[in-house]
């Protein structure tokens, strides 16, 4: 897990003009990621997928295929499901 979570984490870190969207009351993309990055060295996989999902909702991030494939076997492997119909 912690190897597909930090693929991901690596392809938004490369698309820092991403974050330029964000709305003022959320933090910095650059404290974002490196919150993620923590809680994936602490083996919290489920706050840092639900973090990453968050922020590709609230982002234009383009993720490889291979990211793609990472994300949603991480979300079946928690059972997370989108509240999205």
């Amino acid at each position: 897990m912690e190897s597909k979570l930090t693929l991901i984490l690596e392809e938004m870190r490369m698309q820092p003009e991403a974050g330029g969207g964000l709305p003022v009351h959320m933090q910095l993309l650059s404290e974002q990621l490196r919150d993620i990055e923590e809680w994936i060295d602490v083996r919290e996989f489920g706050v840092a997928y639900e973090s990453m999902v968050a922020l590709l909702e609230a982002c234009p991030f383009r993720v490889s295929g291979k990211a793609a494939v990472c994300l949603l076997e991480a979300g079946l492997v928690f059972g997370f499901k989108s509240s999205r119909d």
